[in-house]
């Protein structure tokens, strides 16, 4: 069973967290996992995590220190340690499940510190939290980028979570009884897998790798107002204005195409370092390039061959919901939700663990 004690106090960030052995064997889960003992190829995992601090309070140094990766995980695997994955691995050892996240960038919250340096959520700030973990006093209501790194940090130290950083996942496999998780560290297997790796991957992306780009923005560009004055307003509004300000200026769009002053291109194909290619072949220079394409889960070559993926690529079944073809597997946080995105991932973290606990795998 983890450790799951540790709560911070009167503001201090432990130094280092020592997190219990996870040890699971058929005999020591009854009440979790009554079937484990039936299961072939049993031998004990054993996962600590270290916590380091850093001077800015911002960044959680989360490592694996050891753990067999030949045997059966009679446990969960998060892949993504974002809000949901977080959210998820919390619920699933505060139920005694087994739990080890895996992520491949090398901190945490990684994505959120290459947004622009003027995000701020959408929804408010108490509607913006995970469980045991507030916002400090004098946050905004809508709180910036910043505090939502803080956030997702402070909340991993203080249930110290076992987060493997640096691992990159790149395909998983039903084998019948067990998920085998091919990743970048060598191949894992587990029961359960829990994949919280979000819906927010540009489908330009794929393109902008060509330009050695990581498809969210320019290396070092954070600031749009920098090379583009009229964005300015936008990042100075708050949401209800930003509706009135988009709203507007659609409007103005429309009489720009008519009168001239914008045109419509045929389809972009690709990004190369010499220009951009349309689908009629042409090549263009643009100084600026403004993707609007929305966004992709990228699951395609991680689950593709799963059949669990509609059109768009995004799963059919999430939180709760399963294909009973495919025990152990799966999704959180791969919808939108009025509620937000961190009120859903409690939400869904609690129905998986339900889920995970009523079947007894």
């Amino acid at each position: 069973m983890v450790n799951n004690t540790l709560r911070q106090e009167s503001g201090a960030v432990p130094r280092r967290i020592a997190i219990d052995s996870i040890r699971h064997m058929g005999s020591d889960s009854g009440k979790v996992l009554p079937n484990a003992g039936k299961r072939p190829n049993v031998a004990p995992i054993t996962v600590m995590a270290a916590v380091a601090a850093t001077g800015t309070g911002m960044e959680a140094e989360v490592t694996e220190l050891g753990s067999q990766t030949g045997q059966i995980f009679h446990g969960a695997i998060v892949i993504g340690a974002g809000a949901a994955g977080l959210a998820a691995a919390h619920a699933l050892i505060k139920a005694g499940v087994p739990t080890l996240v895996l992520e491949k960038e090398s901190r945490l919250a990684e994505p959120w510190y290459r947004r622009h340096e003027r995000l701020h959520l959408n929804s408010h700030r108490d509607l913006s939290t995970l469980p045991g973990v507030d916002y400090p006093a004098g946050t905004p209501a809508f709180a910036h980028k910043n505090a939502v790194v803080r956030h997702l940090n402070q909340f991993s130290q203080a249930h110290g979570l076992p987060v493997r950083l640096g691992v990159a996942v790149e395909e998983i496999a039903f084998n019948g009884d067990y998920w085998t998780v091919k990743t970048s560290a060598g191949p894992r297997l587990a029961r359960q897998v829990v994949i919280a790796t979000g819906r927010d991957l540009g489908a330009i992306a794929a393109l902008a790798r060509r330009c050695g780009d990581d498809g969210n923005a320019a290396p070092g560009f954070r600031r749009l107002d920098e090379v583009w004055p009229a964005a300015r307003l936008l990042g100075r509004c708050k949401p209800p204005d930003c509706r009135l300000y988009r709203d507007r200026h659609r409007r103005r769009a429309v009489r720009d195409i008519k009168a001239g002053k914008i045109v419509v291109l045929p389809q972009v194909r690709e990004f190369t370092r010499d220009g951009v290619f349309l689908d009629n072949g042409n090549r263009i220079a643009p100084e600026i390039v403004i993707a609007a394409t929305g966004y992709r889960t990228g699951l395609q070559r991680m689950v593709g061959k799963l059949g669990v993926l509609d059109g768009k690529g995004v799963p059919l079944f999430n939180g709760g919901e399963a294909d009973p073809k495919l025990p152990g597997l799966w999704f959180t946080g791969m919808r939108p939700s009025i509620r937000g995105c961190f009120a859903n991932a409690r939400i869904q973290a609690n129905a998986i663990t339900q889920q995970i606990l009523r079947q007894g795998r």
